[in-house]
């Protein structure tokens, strides 16, 4: 994950390009970045 901009907005870049990744993976990495941005935004 880095971050970068588009269109003006500060926004996170995310790659997943391992044959590993599973869409396990993908659900708990969803599940961690919505609750990080819910603790920032106060939500």
């Amino acid at each position: 994950m880095g971050g970068t901009t588009w269109h003006g907005r500060r926004l996170m870049r995310v790659s997943v390009s391992s044959w590993r990744t599973s869409e396990e993976d993908v659900d708990r990495s969803v599940a961690t970045i919505v609750a990080a941005h819910r603790a920032v935004a106060g939500r």
